[in-house]
């Protein structure tokens, strides 16, 4: 566009080469009576990043859409392993061809962790092992939490703010390693060995 008119700017190819970046979304371009060009662009807005087994990672917006990772941007965002995926193939996470690699239920409970206060500001990291179990590690803390399976997601949630919300504050907290919440109305706890001196 050097020493072109304003007018002369094709509008719809402002918005066309704009919205080849993977990260805008959407893209609003008009002249204005004064003779600017006026540029409107949303990007996307994040919320986890999950890598697949070949340590290769995208994010994945609070709508399920999945954009490319940026080494020159990293956000804070909680942080999913283990999926089974392809990384190159960026749509929605619950299209028919992530079925199979089970992103819709990942997806979901990366919801369910965001949209519940406790757990948003506890959980760092969501790992899916090879038992197809979930595998929480935490803020502040190197207790591991077992999660299970994506089943009443909401009671387990709770029973995980209850029992830090018990344990505060109690020494006892130092010698676990690990509490797992697939039991009914319990948590049981591991302790860490103790080394012998």
């Amino acid at each position: 566009a050097n020493n072109t008119q304003i007018r002369m700017i094709d509008v719809d190819s402002v918005v066309n080469t704009l919205m080849k970046n993977p990260w805008i979304t959407a893209v609003d371009a008009s002249i204005n009576l004064d003779e600017y060009l006026d540029v409107e662009v949303t990007e996307c807005k994040p919320v986890a990043r999950i890598y697949n087994k070949k340590g290769k990672s995208v994010y994945v917006d609070g709508n399920g859409d999945m954009y490319p990772s940026n080494n020159s941007y990293v956000p804070h965002l909680l942080v999913v392993s283990g999926i089974d995926f392809n990384a190159d193939n960026l749509c929605n996470v619950n299209d028919e061809t992530y079925a199979s690699a089970n992103l819709p239920l990942v997806f979901n409970l990366i919801k369910e962790v965001l949209d519940d206060d406790y757990a948003r500001s506890r959980v760092r990291q969501i790992h899916y092992d090879k038992n197809k179990k979930y595998i929480f590690s935490l803020n502040n803390t190197n207790i591991i939490v077992i999660f299970g399976d994506v089943n009443n997601n909401k009671e387990k949630l709770l029973k995980m703010k209850n029992f830090f919300d018990a344990m505060q504050g109690n020494p006892e907290l130092e010698n676990y390693k690990e509490i797992n919440l697939n039991y009914k109305n319990q948590v049981v706890c591991t302790k860490t060995k103790n080394k012998k001196k």
